[in-house]
């Protein structure tokens, strides 16, 4: 600002509009022109610095173009301090300053197994599908709410059973799927989709069935036999005994003796057909999450799965069976946004969701201690500090459109373990956040300059 001032026209077009803010702009007209004359003149300045010599200013832009801004925590480790105060009050405003409702601790045993929709036991093996909650894990108010809608709804026409998770990776939706599941104290299970995903995926499949004797490969010699006594091992399969057979003979006989047994399998129509967790949990009433359907290449796969969102809740399986969902069983459908290769989901799915969720960033107490929880380092400190530089390399990547990358919780918990490892902060973060953030050198050196280096000083 004072090499701005340095200019008698930029001055006085200064002066005219402080005075006019101090006197509550009595001419409004008179202090727009003040203000449109200084972003003129500091256009001209800027633009034309070369050819206005001593009264151009240049500006130096980093080479990805990428301007340095005046962030919350640069601020807040005094990295910028006022030399001169031009007009008015300066004042730093701390983020979280303002005041807001308290917020409220779930405690993990006035919430375990307190939203059960009925009595019903469980086997030893579901039971131990029932999730525990680790002691670090802080409950959201949103799961607990959802909880209550589940149970609260049991018994009515529409019971709410169908939820959907939307948020970045990392922000806790699948620690918030299992932590229902121990609210309600039921098994928990998962199906996690791909870009290849197909209904059959989700419903089961029919494979060949191979009875135990052909399954355990009995009758057929080992592959140390064959190299020890190629002859005996030949005799074992066919009872023809030859002194002069190769042990490439012997194999290709016992691959033959395979190819036979199976083909026997299909012809006698010998098949077996495997539940998957969607369907076991339809069965015996699991919660059951599906994890990112929005990157399956076919956006109509999840539609197929529609008679089991609804009231009617039953569907036929490949194999012929029809089997009616279970009245507690809860589909939770889990999905990242703005990310690259996820679609948006078929509307006809979105309209059977019952809840939908959307799971912003948590602060940066709860990732603390939720960081600090699954890592083991004892340091908070350090952990709050690389939290809050995490938090400003997101800030910054959104700022400045860098979106080849990711930098999230779990990359946070990756850098903790490594600082951990090798004792230095700096090192440790380029090859975690870092490098998750972006692909591109001068983004990540920019990175570093601006978010990284404020904090830890390279070494």
């Amino acid at each position: 600002m004072p090499l701005f001032l340095d200019d008698d026209e930029f001055s006085e077009g200064f002066k005219e509009l402080c005075e006019a803010a101090k006197n509550g702009y009595p001419d409004l007209d008179s202090a727009s022109r003040a203000a449109i004359l200084l972003c003129d003149n500091v256009y001209r300045r800027i633009e034309n610095h070369a050819a206005l010599r001593k009264d151009g200013v240049k500006v130096d832009i980093p080479s990805t173009g990428n301007l340095s801004q005046l962030t919350e925590m640069a601020m807040a480790n005094n990295t910028y301090a006022p030399t001169a105060v031009l007009y008015g009050e300066f004042q730093i405003f701390e983020p979280g300053s303002a005041p807001g409702a308290p917020s409220v601790v779930i405690a993990h045993s006035s919430f375990a197994g307190q939203h059960r929709m009925s009595n019903r036991g469980f086997s030893p093996a579901e039971t131990g599908m029932i999730p525990v909650l680790p002691d670090w894990y802080v409950i959201p108010k949103e799961v607990e709410q959802v909880c209550r809608h589940i149970a609260q709804t049991t018994g009515s026409q529409n019971p709410m059973r169908n939820i959907m998770f939307r948020g970045p990776a990392g922000t806790g939706k699948t620690e918030g799927a299992k932590a229902i599941a121990a609210g309600l104290g039921i098994p928990y299970t998962f199906l996690t989709c791909s870009a290849n995903t197909e209904v059959f995926d989700l419903l089961g499949q029919v494979l060949p069935k191979m009875d135990a004797e052909a399954a355990n490969c009995s009758g057929l010699p080992l592959l140390m036999d064959i190299q020890m006594d190629p002859a005996s091992a030949y005799c074992q399969m066919t009872g023809e005994y030859r002194e002069d057979v190769t042990e490439n003979e012997v194999l290709q006989k016992m691959v033959e003796l395979k190819a036979q047994e199976l083909g026997d399998g299909l012809n006698g129509n010998s098949f077996r057909y495997v539940d998957t967790p969607l369907v076991k949990a339809m069965r015996y009433g699991y919660l059951v999450e599906l994890q990112e359907p929005t990157v399956i290449a076919n956006p109509g796969v999840l539609v197929g799965l529609n008679s089991l969102l609804d009231r009617c809740a039953s569907i036929t399986l490949p194999n012929g069976e029809r089997i009616q969902r279970h009245p507690e069983t809860v589909v939770v459908v889990t999905t990242n946004t703005s990310y690259e290769g996820c679609k948006d989901l078929n509307q006809s799915v979105i309209s059977r969701m019952n809840l939908t969720i959307d799971f912003d960033e948590p602060d940066v107490d709860t990732t603390v201690k939720r960081v600090a929880g699954i890592t083991g380092c004892s340091d908070q400190k350090l952990v709050r500090q690389m939290a809050e530089v995490v938090r400003d390399i997101q800030q910054r990547c959104r700022e400045t459109m860098i979106q080849d990358g990711s930098c999230g919780v779990r990359e946070l918990i990756s850098w903790v373990q490594s600082a951990m490892i090798l004792g230095n902060p700096f090192e440790s973060a380029l090859y975690t956040v870092i490098s998750s953030a972006s692909a591109d050198p001068e983004n990540r050196e920019e990175l570093i300059n601006t978010c990284l280096e404020p904090i830890f000083a390279r070494r």
